[in-house]
């Protein structure tokens, strides 16, 4: 069964490694070519405002997730959310997870009126889940980052989430 923990630890990160989706290391390795790839997963832990660690009993870390804070110049916080997972996140133990998502979606974004990012435009998985989460991708836009093509996502808060 998955349970979720409010801290990344550099031991998830190198269990995560080990087997994270195909798509999420494309989108790590595009942002962060020159680092190791469980430095480049706990860099995301360490600039996060929030974060969190799905763990499967037997397996380890299956996902981490969480949001970081930035400020623009004479502007409000925005929240920037990102979740990276292994294909072990999608197997039935983990539907208690998929079920309460919402919830740390709230927690995350309750600090946060607007929340943006970037997704793989290959990542149809992650876009299925970005939807259901309640986001909307702009597929009329892409940004190219060493190579692989994102598509900007958004998230406007609002108490119905």
């Amino acid at each position: 069964m998955a349970w979720v923990k409010g801290e990344i630890t550099l031991q998830d990160c190198r269990e995560l490694a080990t087997r994270l989706r195909d798509e999420d290391r494309k989108e790590v390795l595009a942002s962060k070519p020159d680092k190791d790839i469980v430095d480049s997963l706990y860099n995301c832990k360490e600039v996060s405002y929030k974060h969190f660690a799905v763990m499967e009993e037997g397996l380890g870390c299956i996902a981490i997730f969480g949001i970081r804070k930035w400020v623009p110049e004479n502007g409000r916080p925005i929240g920037v959310p990102w979740f990276l997972c292994s294909e072990d996140l999608f197997n039935k133990s983990c539907r208690a997870f998929i079920r309460q998502c919402k919830d740390y979606l709230k927690e995350m974004t309750d600090d946060f009126y607007y929340c943006f990012n970037y997704v793989a435009t290959s990542n149809t998985k992650a876009h299925h889940w970005l939807k259901w989460m309640g986001f909307t991708i702009n597929k009329t836009e892409t940004r190219t980052l060493n190579g692989v093509e994102f598509y900007p996502f958004i998230y406007l808060r609002n108490d119905n989430v």
